[in-house]
């Protein structure tokens, strides 16, 4: 090792110790992720991770995390000091979806799960390795931009100063020279001495260069920070509005600073005086800008916010960056902000106004505002430290000892955002105790860890699986087209309440599909049902009847006066249905909602007047018996039906969306959440049982291993049969038991999820019209299509499989390209009803990959050749159901959706302290997150408190 890489090694280079990760083996597939080892930081399991071989003998750990359009570029990521893998990824993530990049990265020798010594010569050859991965997994020099950050500027210049043809360079915050940063007096230390060259590199780089510093996300003139020959003057560019511009661009500079000169003009933003994501927020024209108080704090007002203002007493949940008078980085809540001191903890901070618990200065700055407020201000050191008896400043958890010793004579600059103001209803308990814990991390178990988080109790989520969801997932099962993501289980969103997402804080990338149904024939018949209300009814009058067209119109304004009236019953208590119609529905269908609920689904319809069988097989299918053991003319598949049509998304106009990304999204976007208001999800934990007190309280859970985690609420986002196993039978009382017994039935869907190679060609409509981003309904023909229904049904309840079942297909990377992989694959599914939970004469091993055959052979009757576009199926049977998602029986709804209101399972178990937020309770299954909210809203009742959220 030479001077220069000793020096470095002792001075440049700051590798997290211990590691912040370590790198696993998923049980499933044998891929390999990152398994982050600090509290709080968040598992990125969509990232692709490999150990590459560098040729100085180090082995880098190196994450991927892609963007399914082959023509966007790559970064490859080149990340500061004081960082690791586990620390960038969640921002890599968010980068990556935000600019529309896949990003590559990698920790340099002895950093993270790297192998080798720090040095210079070793970080050279990570890059090296790094970009000949890219090279080697198809992408080309023009579809690489290299982005180095602080000391990863280093690799970066070297690389870009060698590799021809690459897309562009970014140097943010780069360094120039190395020692006179570390003593800027040193003006006459000799440029090759530096730790890195950068200075004598960046001439020789060809690429288009961004440069990016400073502390300040401000204007600056583009002439500033563009190489002298590719100057332009006039324009004026944010840093980055400048690097999401440069990067939409195939020219990456050149032909976007008129497009980043728009975008900001278009919206005014004010990102304050730091890096962080997250925080940023639309400057409010209406607030008082600056003011000063009396001890002399100098305030900016950025946003007013909305609610109540909080004062002394209430207990106020916030995010900061504090830096120094000249803008130096001292310490923030928000996670991935350079340069983090390792032993200040990231996430939202929660204190009381006037206990004490805050420097006065802050204190201060924080009386008056709102939720969602942001403010920024300038503390004198009178305010901004406060000596304890032993003379230590305080707070210690604002800033290490040591930085607030060396700048205690100098103001604070502080930047707020308040997340949520208790107004004195905190939930106080032992800063180390456990409040409530959750049982499952599917999408009810999340609301509910929400809404009890933001309660102010201290929460944690316990999931066995490996990543959260639950049946609501994204996943990437083809073995054969490993790039094509799909939503193994739930497939669409439509009923979930958009109040309950309001107050959930959850904004939902969604996807109207329009056209949304597709009803082919084998023969020249069909119906797309859409909002061209005019095409619609021209295709019922040329294909079917004048009435069927005026009774599908009775039918949608009923339904729609239905679904307006049921609407506010999911958020409460469930009542009898024949209570709910006389509480909530208008007097003229009082006794239609009774019947509804009733009734088969077949009654339903038959009010109508429809004259095809088609028409109304089609609806019932759907909307009646999906997910039931039940068919058409079975009572109770009316409640089912009402159920499907409860869909009141924003802009969904009673039809199911497609959610940017797969189910994965929901899920994905609901743990974020959680984990912003303070609780904690621990993936891959098993619990094995419910503790229950001498009392016949539950007092927490049994986890595997025999760890015990004590709290006062225990909610089971489980189906209740798993979650009367894992308290006890005994302790659920005979009369639930029998309940519980009646209603348990087994599965009878089946889903074939497909990666197909390109898109079927319909016998009735050719050409493409739409009809590929609808739900696809093969149905047998007009003429034998209800004998069908009813002889498939009876074929399953008696173990055989049906010749043709009812099949719903769909090819959702027609509206959502997102999950695409490079080839252009496209993922689809086969949603199938019904079929056996055990065959009474084989088994599904024996039987999957014919029967798989002849539903493709089905598809072949409507658009021939679709079997020949299947690269790859992902098959799941009831019994793969079951196992694959943890699910009784392989029963998609946990209990049939013939069971409504307050017939379904209680979400107040016998058990005091005991919760269920399983899709068997009230409303419904499917994904709706009622069930989650339901259970927390009668824990905190039963605690004694308040709710902080309102529904309704």
């Amino acid at each position: 090792m030479g001077v220069v890489d000793s020096i470095a090694s002792k001075l440049a280079f700051f590798p997290p110790q211990p590691a912040t990760y370590s790198i696993k083996r998923h049980s499933d597939n044998g891929d390999l992720y990152i398994s982050p080892q600090l509290p709080g930081l968040r598992k990125v399991l969509d990232a692709q991770v490999v150990q590459l071989q560098t040729r100085r003998g180090s082995q880098v750990a190196a994450a991927l995390v892609s963007y399914h359009l082959k023509e966007r570029p790559t970064l490859l990521f080149s990340h500061g000091n004081a960082v690791d893998l586990a620390l960038m990824l969640p921002f890599y993530r968010e980068i990556a979806r935000e600019l529309q990049v896949s990003i590559l990265s990698y920790d340099y020798s002895g950093y993270g799960c790297s192998t080798g010594t720090l040095s210079v010569a070793n970080t050279l050859a990570d890059i090296d390795a790094a970009y000949e991965w890219l090279l080697a997994h198809g992408r080309k020099p023009s579809d690489v931009i290299l982005y180095g950050q602080s000391v990863g500027s280093g690799p970066t210049c070297y690389l870009a100063a060698k590799a021809p043809d690459l897309a562009g360079v970014v140097l943010h915050s780069a360094l120039a020279s190395g020692m006179r940063v570390v003593n800027p007096g040193w003006g006459w230390w000799p440029s090759w001495l530096d730790v890195y060259h950068n200075l004598r590199l960046v001439p020789k780089i060809k690429a288009p260069v961004l440069v990016m510093h400073g502390t300040k996300d401000e204007l600056r003139a583009a002439s500033q920070c563009m190489q002298s020959d590719r100057a332009a003057t006039g324009s004026l560019v944010r840093r980055r509005d400048l690097l999401a511009a440069s990067l939409a661009g195939s020219l990456f500079w050149r032909v976007d600073i008129a497009a980043a000169k728009g975008k900001v003009g278009e919206k005014k933003r004010d990102t304050g005086d730091w890096s962080s994501p997250g925080l940023s927020a639309p400057v409010d024209d209406a607030a008082p800008r600056f003011f000063k108080t009396q001890s002399g704090i100098k305030i900016q007002e950025l946003t007013i916010g909305n609610g109540v203002e909080a004062s002394r007493g209430d207990s106020v949940e916030f995010n900061y960056v504090l830096r120094r008078n000249n803008g130096y980085f001292i310490v923030s809540s928000v996670e991935g902000v350079s340069f983090q001191p390792r032993d200040v903890p990231t996430g939202p901070v929660t204190a009381r106004l006037g206990a004490g618990e805050l420097i006065p200065g802050l204190e201060e700055v924080l009386a008056g505002m709102r939720p969602g407020s942001k403010r920024r201000a300038l503390v004198p050191p009178s305010a901004g430290y406060a000596d304890s008896p032993d003379g230590v400043p305080q707070p210690p958890t604002f800033a290490t000892q040591r930085q607030l010793r060396n700048h205690q004579n100098e103001p604070l600059l502080f930047e707020v955002q308040v997340l949520r103001a208790l107004l004195g209803r905190h939930f106080a308990s032992a800063a180390s105790a456990t409040d409530a814990v959750v049982v499952g991390a599917g999408h009810n178990g999340l609301v509910a860890a929400i809404l009890l988080a933001q309660q102010g109790l201290k929460v944690r989520v316990f999931e066995e699986k490996n990543s959260v969801g639950g049946a609501c997932k994204t996943e990437y099962p083809f073995t054969r087209v490993p790039g094509l993501g799909t939503s193994t289980g739930a497939y669409l969103l439509g009923v979930m309440p958009p109040e309950l997402l309001r107050v959930l804080g959850v904004k939902l990338p969604l996807l109207r599909r329009d056209p949304w149904y597709f009803l082919p024939t084998t023969g020249n018949r069909y119906l797309m049902f859409g909002s061209d209300a005019a095409e619609l009814q021209r295709q019922f009058l040329r294909f079917f009847s004048k009435e069927d067209w005026q009774a599908n119109e009775r039918l949608q304004e009923e339904i729609g006066q239905l679904r307006s009236d049921i609407a506010p019953t999911w958020l409460r208590p469930p009542l009898s249905v024949e209570a709910t119609a006389e509480r909530y529905v208008r007097p003229q269908l009082r006794q239609v909602f009774v019947d509804l609920c009733r009734q088969p689904v077949s009654a339903y319809l038959n009010r109508f007047g429809f004259r095809s069988d088609l028409l109304k097989a089609m609806y019932a299918v759907t909307d009646g018996v999906s997910g039931l053991t039940a068919t058409w003319d079975t009572p109770g598949s009316g409640l089912n039906f009402l159920c499907h049509n409860m869909c009141r998304l924003p802009g969904a106009d009673g039809t199911w969306m497609v959610v940017r990304g797969g189910m994965g999204t929901v899920t994905s976007q609901l743990a974020q959440a959680a984990l912003k208001e303070g609780a904690s999800i621990e993936t891959g934990v098993p619990v094995e049982g419910i503790l229950v007190g001498s009392d016949g309280a539950a007092r927490g859970v049994r986890l595997a291993g025999g760890e015990e985690v004590e709290a006062k609420v225990v909610v089971g986002n489980l189906d209740p049969f798993r979650l009367r196993d894992l308290a006890g039978a005994e302790r659920f009382g005979p009369e639930l038991n029998q309940r519980l017994d009646c209603m348990r039935r087994p599965g009878t869907t089946m889903k074939v999820n497909m990666a197909l190679t390109g898109l079927p060609r319909f016998r009735c409509l050719p050409e493409e019209v739409g009809q590929h981003r609808t739900t696809i309904h093969l149905l047998p023909e007009e003429d034998r299509v209800l004998a069908a229904l009813t002889s498939g049904f009876a074929d399953a309840q008696a173990g055989r499989l049906p010749d043709f079942p009812a099949i719903e297909w769909y090819i959702h990377t027609t509206v959502d390209g997102l999950l695409q992989d490079t080839g252009g694959h496209h993922n689809s599914a086969l949603f199938v009803q019904w079929v056996p939970h055990t065959l009474a004469s084989s088994t599904w091993e024996a039987e999957e990959e014919r029967y798989v055959s002849h539903l493709l052979s089905i598809c072949d009757r409507f658009a021939p050749g679709t079997s020949d576009l299947v690269a790859d199926t992902f098959t799941l049977t009831p019994p793969k159901i079951e196992r694959h998602f943890g699910i009784t029986g392989g029963h998609i709804h946990h209990i049939d959706n013939c069971f409504g209101f307050d017939e379904r399972f209680p979400c107040a178990t016998p058990v005091p302290g005991l919760y269920s937020a399983s899709a068997g309770c009230h409303p419904a299954g499917s994904v709706v997150g009622c069930a989650g909210h339901n259970a927390a809203a009668q824990a905190v009742h039963d605690l004694g408190l308040t709710p902080c959220w309102a529904t309704a």
